[in-house]
């Protein structure tokens, strides 16, 4: 199986349309870099993408599992507290009815389902913005990635740099192990 086939794979089972997207571009990064990873052992390129998608495991249960983290939750609580409020101010209505203002309780009818319209969409607004969260989440994410996969080279880099080094102290201290040897040559044969 490719990374493609394997990606719509995990997103069949996220219910939740926008987080497909950030979802199948987190992985997709992190599989091509785990077949990066496997080019540069010298596994050809056919190979080295089919152990990425083995190692992530079954596409269905990550995306199950996937589904279960990204799908919008409604905030219950809050739900609950307009319900009682509006219970309370409904209560009120009808106790003011009972003295006879008609109008009162239409009114307080009217307001309750304008004020439950307007926390519903306050509700949803933050579950809206978690798209946009998300994908700026997603893209700083790569641009960490970048930034430990340009660190990662560089102390590559660094520890060729230390082994070459470490190769020419050993040469010198050799030579100069040598040199001492010569030297305590010579003095011993002025000596004599």
């Amino acid at each position: 199986m490719d990374i493609k086939s394997y990606l719509n794979n995990v997103c069949k089972e996220i219910k939740y349309e926008p987080a497909k997207k950030v979802i199948s571009e987190e992985l997709e990064l992190h599989m091509k870099e785990v077949k990066e990873d496997y080019i540069n052992d010298g596994i050809d390129e056919r190979t080295a993408e089919e152990k990425a998608v083995n190692q992530m495991g079954s596409a269905e249960e990550i995306g199950k599992s996937l589904n279960k983290i990204h799908r919008p939750q409604l905030d219950w609580k809050l739900l609950i507290l307009i319900g009682i409020l509006m219970g309370f101010s409904l209560f009120i209505s009808i106790l003011k009815e009972a003295t006879g203002n008609d109008t009162y309780l239409i009114s307080t009818i009217s307001y309750m389902i304008i004020g439950f319209v307007v926390s519903l969409i306050a509700i949803m607004t933050p579950i809206i913005k978690l798209n946009g969260t998300l994908q700026e989440l997603n893209t700083t994410v790569k641009m960490l990635n970048k930034t430990v996969s340009g660190q990662q080279k560089k102390i590559e880099d660094q520890e060729k740099t230390l082994e070459n080094h470490g190769e020419r102290i050993a040469k010198l201290e050799e030579q100069s192990k040598s040199a001492h040897k010569r030297i305590d040559n010579l003095l011993t044969k002025e000596k004599d």
